[in-house]
């Protein structure tokens, strides 16, 4: 069983009590209960998270180094990118069109719709007419077909017949009864969503409401969990005495510890004594390299740069890569006698299979191809995500 750490567009609002008006913020409370009933944990900080799941609505930025990382595509298809997909270690959506618009720029994408744990109530009495919660947006209209209007949400004054709006906030644990209580239920998405076949979580829980089958959040959370591998190993670089959480070290001058850092049995992690220099040692099941201020260190770059790739090519995994940016310090890339070469973020364009530098010049000097993800300069540094290409 591991941690897992769940995101959704909600976290971005600050006012505790307002976060509880958003949709996405129950979806996420919903997913998150239903994989607690699976028997993993969840946690608040992502310091302790082994997984983090991303319901987007929007982007994350700086996924940790450590975490499986799980993109469920629940709206704003438009913004979604090749290289955010990628920074991912698993992508689901909720439309299968979009799903195969991903697939087509090499994403493997799983089709996972929406879920609701609403059920029909079929006791309630119809209190109400055409009923809807949530708040104005431009654009949204709402047609009542006639029926008495009841409406839910923020930013509704003066856009509503008389006495149709009801309040700011309709409370989500008397939700489900509202919903039953009603002789119409209203829905609307964004254009991009309708556009490219999305349903938001409404769609789904009016659909439960009146007794058609949708997808649980229990099932929902099973097949998320399922993309989780049992075990895969990550590799910590040059890690010297101090090894990240979960990782194998590999290290010229550390002690060597534990149990053999191949052991799929038992998952035992330790320190392996090994040059650098001479690339990784044999390797497989790789789904994580940590190169944390340790390429400045290697003659044999190319060499070694090769063998990460070639190591996290059949699992599709990632590499981390910090170094010092001798574009903003000179001293950073040199003041350390054991340097022996600088980097500055155009270097990462003679790895990057998408760039002419690769293309001219770092494939004749004998770089496998890479995909850049993600490029920061950090103080001092530079920090790169990157992924095998083929």
């Amino acid at each position: 069983m591991v941690s897992v750490y769940v995101v959704a567009a909600s976290d971005a609002e600050r006012d505790e009590e307002r976060r509880l008006r958003w949709g996405d913020y129950w979806f996420k409370d919903s997913l998150g209960a239903a994989i607690g009933n699976l028997g993993h944990t969840i946690t608040d900080n992502v310091a302790e998270a082994d997984v983090i799941v991303n319901c987007r609505g929007a982007g994350v930025e700086g996924l940790p180094e450590w975490t499986f990382n799980i993109l469920w595509i629940i709206g704003h298809p438009d913004t979604v990118t090749v290289n955010e997909c990628l920074l991912y270690d698993a992508v689901c959506c909720e439309s299968e069109r979009f799903a195969e618009h991903l697939r087509g720029w090499g994403i493997a994408c799983h089709h996972l719709p929406g879920a609701s744990d609403m059920v029909p109530m079929p006791d309630v009495v119809k209190q109400h007419g055409a009923v809807f919660v949530g708040n104005w947006r431009p654009g949204r209209e709402l047609d009542s077909r006639g029926l008495p209007l009841a409406v839910w949400g923020e930013g509704w004054d003066g856009k509503l017949p008389e006495g149709a709006w009801r309040g700011p906030y309709y409370p989500h644990e008397g939700l489900n009864e509202l919903y039953a209580s009603a002789e119409l239920l209203l829905n609307d998405h964004h254009e991009d969503m309708a556009r490219w076949g999305f349903h938001n979580p409404r769609h789904y829980d009016i659909a439960a409401v009146a007794g058609k089958k949708v997808p649980t959040f229990a099932e929902c959370a099973a097949a998320i969990m399922a993309l989780v591998p049992e075990k895969r190993h990550m590799l910590d670089l040059g890690c010297g005495a101090t090894l990240r959480r979960g990782f194998i070290g590999i290290d010229k001058a550390a002690e060597e510890t534990g149990e053999p850092w191949y052991d799929t049995v038992t998952g035992k992690t330790g320190v392996v004594r090994h040059d650098l220099e001479n690339g990784l040692p044999p390797i497989w099941d790789v789904g994580v390299i940590v190169a944390d201020n340790v390429l400045e260190h290697i003659n044999n770059l190319i060499r070694l740069l090769n063998d990460c790739h070639k190591a996290l090519l059949p699992t599709g995994g990632r590499i981390h890569i910090t170094v010092p940016n001798a574009a903003r310090s000179i001293a950073a890339a040199w003041s350390d006698p054991t340097h022996v070469r600088a980097f500055t973020p155009e270097t990462f364009d003679y790895l990057n299979v998408d760039h002419p530098r690769w293309q001219q010049y770092g494939q004749s000097y004998g770089f496998l191809p890479w995909r850049v993800l993600r490029l920061v300069e950090r103080d001092r540094f530079v920090d790169g995500t990157m992924r095998p290409a083929t």
